[in-house]
């Protein structure tokens, strides 16, 4: 999966470096950021994989709790 991401990236960000050599009025250096801002925000929405309080009310997620000496010390959240 993450070698598909930077794959991607780099696809793109090529794509935008050769699109703003076609066209003359716009800075290479504005193509190349806001390309890598989209990127950026693509992948972070594809990651961000919090739990959420309708994954709990649809049983998508399971409690871990870690004992130590039948004392609950830890809980994790986990998705199914």
């Amino acid at each position: 999966m993450i070698i598909l991401i930077i794959i991607g990236i780099i696809l793109m960000i090529s794509s935008a470096v050769s699109y703003a050599y076609e066209i003359h009025g716009i800075d290479i250096f504005a193509a190349i950021f806001g390309t890598f801002l989209i990127c950026v925000g693509v992948i972070y929405n594809d990651i961000d994989d919090n739990p959420t309080a309708l994954d709990v009310y649809r049983n998508k997620t399971t409690l871990e709790i870690t004992y130590r000496d039948s004392i609950p010390i830890d809980s994790v959240v986990v998705f199914k």
